[in-house]
């Protein structure tokens, strides 16, 4: 008969039940007698591999994830697996997209922007901030009413300056209610803490006003025509006609923005039957152009365009700049 030899360690389970045999140097798989089955060696089990991690439980803002495995092949009293069949890990911890929501003044959108239009005072009312995953800045326009043409005895004066339209990106806000200024003639625009200077009025005699932004108007003496008033540009000055030339100086050009030209100086009067200069360029109003104290109207800066007022040839009345005008746009969707 054969003899086979079984050891303590690790060939007996702590049950006392066999787990390793081994005969001649050499490990049993089975043991028969007479023609029955008396023993088998256990098979330990062995873990698949990982399945595939589970979808996210959410899309944004951190969740979690699973996958698992399974340990199969064991019998005979063989061991289990040992170690998790489960595990799960942190996704999606981007934040999620916030965009700037809110309300006031008149609304128009355009692809993936929203602009609010003020063209008078009101409230900017401010529901959701936004986040950098969505959007959190505001672009904005802000445009101080333009100067006027101060009425006096003098046969030409000066026009006034071209509001200043002063425009970029902020980040500085909240969700809360900011009140808009939109400044009619001769007077500051504002918006979340942002100034539009408004345009210096034409100065007696000859002399433009200068713009918001502090651009020169023209400076003249003598009985030549007005000055133009400086324009929002920050190149652009009022042109002048010394004397004894009666032509009213042009008024400089005003700004490019988000809602086309703004802040244009207005026009010189002219001196006597000196053509008055013409409005530069974003609403200012052209200078007068008929006879000495004729009484003509010369054209007042537009509405909502921050336009100085243009100057006359002498007579008694007050041409206004133009209003003001404020526009705030944003990212929405």
């Amino acid at each position: 008969m054969a003899k086979i030899h079984i050891s303590g360690g690790d060939h007996v389970n702590g049950d006392g039940s066999i787990r390793n045999v081994t005969h001649n140097g050499s490990t049993v798989e089975t043991i028969v007698v007479d023609g029955v089955t008396v023993w088998n060696k256990p098979v330990d089990g062995v873990f698949s591999g990982w399945s595939g991690w589970s979808a996210c439980t959410v899309d944004c803002g951190g969740g979690t994830q699973n996958r698992t495995r399974n340990c199969g092949g064991t019998n005979h009293g063989g061991y289990d697996c040992s170690g998790s069949t489960s595990e799960s890990q942190g996704c999606n911890t981007q934040s999620c997209a916030l965009y700037v929501t809110a309300s006031g003044g008149s609304i128009s959108t355009s692809g993936d922007y929203r602009t609010h239009t003020f063209t008078g005072s009101g409230s900017f009312n401010i529901s959701v901030a936004g986040n950098a995953a969505g959007s959190n800045s505001i672009e904005y326009l802000v445009v101080g009413g333009g100067g006027y043409r101060q009425p006096g005895r003098y046969d030409a004066t000066g026009a006034g300056g071209g509001g200043a339209a002063t425009s970029g990106t902020t980040t500085n806000f909240s969700a809360t209610s900011y009140n808009i200024t939109v400044g009619g003639t001769g007077s500051n625009s504002s918006a979340l803490g942002i100034t539009g200077n408004k345009g210096n009025n034409g100065i007696g005699r000859d002399s433009g006003g200068s713009s918001g932004n502090g651009n020169s108007g023209g400076a003249a003496y003598g009985g030549g025509g007005g000055c133009g008033g400086g324009g929002g540009n920050s190149s652009t000055m009022g042109g002048c006609y010394g004397y004894p030339t009666t032509r009213g100086g042009n008024g400089g050009s005003g700004c490019s923005t988000i809602l086309g030209t703004k802040g244009g100086g207005g026009g010189g009067g002219g001196h006597k039957c000196g053509a008055g200069g013409s409005g530069g360029s974003g609403g200012g109003g052209n200078g007068c152009a008929t006879g000495w104290k004729g009484g003509c109207g010369p054209g007042s800066g537009a509405v909502n365009s921050g336009g100085g007022g243009g100057g006359s040839n002498g007579s008694s009345t007050t041409y206004n700049g133009g209003s003001g005008v404020v526009a705030l746009r944003y990212k929405y969707q």
